[in-house]
């Protein structure tokens, strides 16, 4: 290893070679296991290039950014892309743009830099994540995207999966699952394409076959989260005990998750158990007090429970809350009428005729 003969100093086992005072560019060799620290505090020896080396700028960068310190990581970059117009500078440039939340500029950069570097999957995938960032809605520029990373590198199951999930959310099901077997393919255990092709599977009531994608993930997921997608094909199978179980079993995992609670308040109003139902109905309120359709969940159990006050100030509640679900009118106009009211029920009819309208009308133009 060698030492500079200028300050004939050795720190920590690195060895730094000092730029000679010629018209070549001054180059940094830096061996050693602590790079991010001992380089650090090198750079001071760097004055005679005066902020010309691209590379001491371009690994302070990374450190600065790995710190946390993006706005100051992104000068320092721009400043490697205008001593060297690269495609790797400029991918360094748009990355802590996107870090900064400025997906708008990070997608120009990406687009500039794809254009030096057309077969780098790496920038066609970070370009569709910044386009789903900024246009949720406009899922298919992001397909787009998604579809040349894919062709760059089409054995990359994280590509695949996120492709297959896009395809997914355009209803596109049979292109998702295709998708969603090629990540599988070359990964096993790829989480999200197990869980989304489970979905799938689950949708068309195979249960078993679901089951069986869900037991694969179990060592990749936390155990709370598989008890609660589990749930939903144990459910299916009308296997309500079995159900409780594994919601039970999610509860001591996840002791705060409304969701958990919410869906063992659901299974117990299945199996007709209404005070069970308000016990855990009320638990989840407790925790998550801005859900609608919790208080119609509760409605129904106080109106089982023979309180049909509370019931109606309950799905009062739900209606303020959430003003989009057509059941929650619905079922309100059933208590109504079974309570013998008589404008009321019709009112709440057409109103839920006038939500699912607004609602389907919705889903026709996002198709």
């Amino acid at each position: 290893m060698e030492n500079s003969e200028s300050d004939g100093k050795q720190t920590n086992n690195v060895a730094v070679k000092q730029p000679s005072p010629s018209t070549e560019e001054p180059k940094l060799v830096v061996e050693s296991p602590n790079l991010c620290i001992t380089v650090k505090k090198k750079f001071e020896q760097l004055d005679e290039t005066q902020g010309m080396c691209e590379y001491a700028l371009y690994v302070q960068a990374l450190i600065l950014r790995h710190e946390g310190r993006i706005q100051e990581s992104l000068e320092l970059f721009q400043t490697c892309s205008i001593l060297n117009t690269s495609a790797e500078n400029l991918k360094q440039v748009a990355r802590s743009l996107f870090l900064l939340g400025r997906h708008k500029n990070a997608i120009d950069v990406y687009e500039e830099a794809a254009r030096m570097n057309s077969k780098d999957f790496e920038l066609c995938h970070n370009l569709g994540i910044c386009q789903l960032h900024i246009l949720e809605g406009d899922i298919k520029a992001a397909i787009s995207t998604y579809r040349k990373a894919v062709e760059h590198s089409p054995e990359n199951p994280e590509l695949a999966s996120k492709l297959g999930l896009l395809y997914l959310q355009c209803g596109m099901y049979q292109k998702a699952f295709e998708k969603l077997g090629t990540a599988m393919a070359f990964d096993s255990v790829c989480v999200p394409a197990i869980l989304a092709a489970g979905g799938i599977i689950q949708n068309h009531s195979d249960f078993e076959v679901a089951l069986s994608k869900y037991r694969i993930a179990v060592a990749k997921i936390p155990e709370s989260q598989l008890c609660g997608i589990t749930l939903e094909c144990v459910f299916g199978k009308k296997k309500y005990v079995a159900a409780i179980s594994c919601l039970k079993r999610a509860t001591y995992l996840a002791p705060f998750s409304w969701q958990i609670l919410q869906n063992l308040g659901l299974v117990h109003l299945t199996m007709q158990q209404y005070a069970s139902a308000f016990h855990f109905l009320s638990a989840a309120m407790n925790l998550n007090s801005h859900s609608g359709q919790l208080f119609m969940l509760l409605a129904i159990a106080l109106k089982y429970l023979q309180d049909a006050k509370n019931a109606c100030q309950a799905y009062d509640q739900a209606m303020k809350l959430d003003e989009v679900d057509p059941t929650i009118p619905l079922n309100y106009a059933l208590l109504s009428y079974e309570m013998e009211e008589k404008e009321k029920p019709q009112s709440l009819c057409w109103n839920s005729r006038d939500v699912l309208q607004n609602f389907l009308s919705k889903m026709r133009k996002q198709n």
